[in-house]
């Protein structure tokens, strides 16, 4: 269904999966970054959700329906210390 490789190793891969959407989310440091992915179970296509030079520590609360989900995230704010954490609300397009 997924694969992702590495020449070193993979760090911090999880995933959750969201059965009134069918679809999974996915969490990867694929691009350098821990960002949020979300694969379609129907075509097998994986999106991003973040996408950005920040890093996702964790998802808190999937909001099944209002389909928006709750992630703590580090270094997304500019002027920030970048090892707080921050609370975050997206959608699934990520806005």
């Amino acid at each position: 269904m997924y694969t992702e490789t590495s020449k070193t190793n993979i760090d911090n891969y999880n995933s959750t999966l969201v059965e009134e959407w069918d679809k999974i989310l996915i969490t990867s440091e694929k691009d350098g970054w821990k960002q949020l992915y979300i694969l379609d179970n129907k075509d097998r296509t994986v999106k991003p959700i973040t996408n950005a030079a920040y890093y996702v520590n964790n998802i808190l609360l999937i909001d099944k329906k209002a389909q928006t989900i709750i992630i703590s995230a580090s270094g997304k704010e500019q002027g920030r210390n970048p090892y707080y954490q921050h609370v975050y609300k997206i959608n699934l397009d990520g806005k």
